[in-house]
């Protein structure tokens, strides 16, 4: 098989699901920015980068830029894409930080979605010769916007689909509103796992140190099972003095194999959460896993059901202690995967679709045309 072309694009959704997220800012939009492989066999392997999310309008260029690393390649085992992760990997000053591997992400992932759809088997198989039977999953929601009646709402319907493990965000709103939302959560939940996501690495300005740590200080009564990117990502410093003292969880942020390494030296978590599409793609996630397997692991996953779907074939082929499963559904979703998700409880099963189980027709890009958007929904 043979790699004819790359394309790189993004497209815009609005979310199925109004009643699990609020808006800020009225933005009701996702960016997804979505990589594909054509090969001379007819398979197309699709992709997705966590950058599309906030940079959707660069990731064609991008790819223009990196198509003569990968067109008229051979694509026929994984050593075939190892060699075009070494050139695109290897650049320098341009691949080791930033947006290139993250796009790249969504080039690996969409280079075994085509190589495993070729040999026929979901791509979880070609990732490893054993596999998980199911992989635990969390509800993820909460959102920042909500209040503590909304929050309420929220845990009463995950329970209802038999979740125990949530996750809701703080950061945003006033801290006693904040402090009521989650003393909420944890009388709903009981002894239900509960985490916390403090999304420094989103909201501006974040805390530093000091206020992480008193705010962290008065939280931690709840009994958080972790709490989430409580400082800037690279705030190396102040994550391993934190986590001296709580259970901090982080990494979605970084993209490199280096950044993971200091987190691994500076002990700056306990959970560590890297996600497929921002880390430079599975064979650099298979590494970053391996740094860290003395550690939970708990993959991190805020994009569509191609972010999704990527993620889960890897918890399938590896060991990890959580997969999270975003509460919030685009629309889009329902249009490009070939196969309903087997969830039941707090586990999902293993799908049987060869490849990632994606399809994107043009009917469906048409109908998701990107539009400009300038805020993000946290």
């Amino acid at each position: 098989m043979k790699i004819l072309d790359i394309q790189g694009y993004s497209l815009s959704s609005e979310f199925g699901n109004k009643s699990y997220l609020g808006y800020l800012n009225n933005n009701k939009l996702k960016n997804i920015g979505v990589i594909e492989i054509v090969t001379n066999k007819k398979i197309i392997g699709y992709g997705e980068t966590y950058s599309g999310v906030y940079a959707g309008e660069l990731i064609k260029p991008i790819i223009d830029f990196l198509k003569i690393n990968i067109v008229n390649k051979k694509l026929e085992n994984i050593e075939d894409i190892k060699k075009i992760n070494s050139k695109i990997l290897s650049k320098p000053f341009i691949s080791r930080n930033g947006i290139i591997p993250s796009v790249y992400s969504a080039v690996n992932i969409a280079l075994y979605d085509a190589l495993s759809q070729y040999k026929e088997i979901p791509l979880y198989k070609l990732l490893s010769k054993t596999s998980a039977k199911k992989v635990k999953i969390y509800a993820s929601n909460g959102s920042s916007t909500f209040s503590p009646r909304e929050i309420r709402e929220d845990i009463n319907k995950i329970l209802d689909l038999g979740f125990n493990s949530f996750k809701m965000r703080i950061g945003h709103q006033e801290w006693g509103q904040d402090l009521k939302r989650v003393e909420t959560a944890r009388a709903i939940l009981e002894n239900k796992n509960l985490m916390l996501d403090a999304i420094m690495g989103t909201i501006y300005p974040p805390w530093d140190y000091a206020k992480a740590e008193k705010k962290l200080k008065q939280i931690n009564k709840f009994n958080p099972l972790w709490i989430e990117e409580p400082l800037i990502p690279n705030d190396y410093y102040g994550y391993q003095r934190l986590n001296r003292k709580y259970p901090i969880a982080g990494g979605e942020a970084l993209n490199n194999l280096s950044d993971y390494r200091i987190y691994k030296e500076f002990n700056c978590v306990d959970y560590i959460q890297p996600d497929v599409t921002n880390v430079g793609g599975f064979d650099v996630l298979k590494m970053i896993a391996q740094l860290f397997r003395k550690k939970k692991i708990a993959i991190h996953v805020w994009g569509s059901k191609i972010a999704f779907l990527a993620n889960l074939h890897y918890c399938l082929s590896s060991s990890v202690n959580f997969l999270e499963y975003p509460m919030m559904h685009l629309n889009i979703d329902k249009e490009i995967i070939k196969e309903s998700l087997k969830i039941k409880g707090d586990y999902i099963y293993p799908p049987d679709e060869p490849g990632l189980g994606v399809h994107i027709s043009s009917a469906v890009k048409r109908k998701y045309k990107i539009k400009k958007m300038s805020n993000y929904i946290l």
